[in-house]
């Protein structure tokens, strides 16, 4: 009776074509609520003729809790021996089940067991088939069964999918060596996505930066540390697959970033799933990516990210082997210039891929509209003399709050008093625009300034940046001189009425890339200082050793004294201030001295 029940199995078998028998946690992830109850399923995938299981399963007790097994529907009717679930560790269950009675059996596929949980903290748990049995109509194990984890994602959204793609110089006959792994640092080398693990798993190649953009050149809406294995699929730290918590799964341009490679980016928005299995997006063909370029073959039909970027930052060129490749040249470890990621910088990585890559171009779409730190603008006005004119003299000043900030082309809109300068004042020649000490390179200017009338009473100043990225001035949280505007008064005692128009200016700010924009333009600050008048009547008497001054009081004014041995230098120094009354003294001086007097305030009468 059992041989002939044995020779139907392996007929049934045959005619079904089998290569494989397979079991999986169903489905696969499961993606459930904390503190909600779930069940997920050991499921017989291939047609196979059995009589019961026994499964092994691991899972992580401190996400989620598990609450017992229930018979699946492809051996529910039969009555079953065995069947319980037996802990055998706090993370290990054992459940058996066999159909009692001879000659009966089920074919799959179908659900075998139903095993029940509650999700707790946390935001992912795997649970692993540590071993399973299957048993044949006699009853005997059925050998070669292969088994398949299953994953549970506990969250309020999630997305994810499984991204591959392959780095040149690592790649080889299908997958990536894993030289470098030993050296590769705990801490994911891109500051804009930081993460840190406790080990790095012997399958890893490298971090890898991915960035999500809602538009193919907009800035990114998220920015993610992952793990490259060797079959070229990154994955979150700890987790499977690429999973994202608390992300809208929405459709996104995947732009892929390395350390020393080229980055790529999708031709096409990739939606991540939000349930059911995850999708795959496949970086290796050269179709899948934006422009159809900036890939190199590796094999006929793969292509992978170009290797020589040392500094990352999108081109491939000198500096990246004068800077790094030089320096690190016949050292070992995680460096910028191993583009081979055997962590070690020989002239392979040279030869093999600086040269071969130094004219390859990107296709990645730079982040145009990338807003990135912010930018502050203040004023600081004085009033000088020049060849017997009067000039109002006005730094304007940059910083920012964020480190390394490199400032590139940029706009500066400045309102004013007509009352004091004119109208128009580029175009009737009473404006004068320089260099700040921040941009103010030598021997040669980095920055070409452009001037024009925006309006009658607005100064349009645009600061355009000549140079590669990295050259840039280096902003600090000290307010640096960025320009100094020279403007000539036709008259006092007014206020000088200088403001930023902020409205025209957001937008316009770039970082030394001259791609990037500062996300946060800050230019608020406002100077009415009231331009000082002359006081009339001012004139010299001897006092015994003393030289005094006065002059008609200008009600309401306080009075400052300036005093030069030139009167047409701009070297006038402040003898005294905030005076009240209209005269001061000094003691008689040997050299031959020149004096001015200031008032400031409001006064009652011009």
């Amino acid at each position: 009776m059992n041989s002939r029940f044995c020779l139907c199995l392996l007929l049934l078998m045959a005619s079904l074509g089998l290569s494989a028998i397979s079991v999986s946690i169903t489905p696969n992830p499961k993606v459930s609520q904390a503190q909600q109850d779930f069940t997920v399923h050991v499921t017989l995938d291939t047609p196979t003729v059995i009589r019961g299981c026994t499964v092994w399963f691991e899972y992580d007790p401190d996400k989620i809790e598990y609450q017992g097994a229930e018979i699946g529907e492809l051996l529910s009717g039969f009555d079953l021996y065995w069947f319980l679930s037996a802990r055998e560790s706090p993370t290990r269950i054992r459940v058996p089940c066999i159909i009692m009675g001879a000659e009966l059996y089920v074919t799959g596929p179908g659900d075998m067991l139903n095993l029940n949980f509650t999700a707790l903290a946390g935001d992912f748990s795997s649970i692993d088939i540590v071993n399973i049995q299957l048993y044949d109509v006699i009853g005997y194990e059925i050998p070669g069964v292969e088994a398949f984890d299953g994953d549970v994602i506990i969250g309020d959204s999630a997305a994810y999918g499984k991204i591959k793609c392959w780095l040149q110089g690592a790649y080889s006959g299908g997958a990536m060596l894993t030289t470098q792994n030993a050296a590769i640092p705990l801490n994911s080398p891109y500051p804009t996505a930081p993460a840190h693990v406790d080990s790095i798993p012997g399958d890893v190649v490298d971090w890898m930066l991915l960035e999500l953009r809602s538009v193919h050149n907009g800035q990114p809406v998220g920015s993610y540390s992952l793990f490259l294995d060797s079959g070229g699929y990154l994955r979150t730290p700890g987790k499977p697959y690429l999973i994202l918590m608390n992300s809208s799964p929405g459709p996104y341009y995947l732009v892929l970033r390395h350390r020393n490679h080229m980055a790529i980016m999708s031709a096409t928005a990739q939606t991540l799933s939000s349930s059911g299995s995850p999708a795959v997006f496949d970086l290796t063909d050269i179709a899948n990516i934006y422009g159809n370029g900036g890939m190199v073959e590796v094999e006929e039909g793969i292509h992978a990210m170009p290797a020589g970027d040392a500094d990352a930052d999108g081109k491939i060129g000198a500096v990246d082997r004068n800077a790094h490749w030089r320096e690190q040249a016949g050292l070992n470890g995680y460096l910028s210039a191993d583009f081979n990621l055997d962590a070690y910088v020989s002239t392979v990585d040279l030869n093999d891929f600086w040269r071969a890559n130094s004219s390859l171009l990107g296709t990645t779409p730079p982040r145009r509209s990338d807003p990135q730190g912010t930018i502050e603008f203040t004023l600081s006005p004085e009033v000088i003399r020049v060849n017997g004119e009067s000039f109002l003299s006005l730094d304007i000043l940059a910083s920012s709050p964020d480190p390394n900030q490199r400032i590139g082309s940029g706009m500066v809109q400045l309102n004013y008093n007509p009352a004091l300068f004119g109208l128009n004042v580029k175009s009737s020649g009473n404006a004068a625009v320089t260099h700040g000490s921040l941009i103010n390179a030598v021997p040669f200017p980095y920055y070409n300034l452009i001037m024009n009338d925006n309006s009658p009473s607005r100064l349009a100043i645009t600061f355009e940046y000549l140079m590669p990225a990295g050259l840039g001035g280096l902003l600090t949280s000290t307010p640096q001189q960025l320009l100094n505007v020279r403007l000539r008064l036709l008259d006092t005692g007014s206020p000088c009425g200088f403001s930023f128009q902020q409205n025209l200016m957001v937008n316009q700010q770039y970082l030394d890339d001259n791609h990037t924009r500062f996300a946060q333009v800050l230019a608020t600050d406002t100077d009415n200082t009231l331009v000082p008048s002359q006081p009339a009547g001012l004139c010299l008497s001897l006092q015994g050793n003393n030289l005094q001054l006065n002059w008609q009081e200008a009600s309401g004014c306080t009075y400052s004294v300036y005093s030069a041995q030139d009167p047409n230098a701009e070297d006038w120094q402040m003898e005294a201030s905030g005076l009240t009354d209209p005269f001061w003294s000094i003691p008689i001086q040997s050299n031959r001295m020149f004096f001015r007097v200031t008032a400031s305030g409001y006064p009652d009468t011009k």
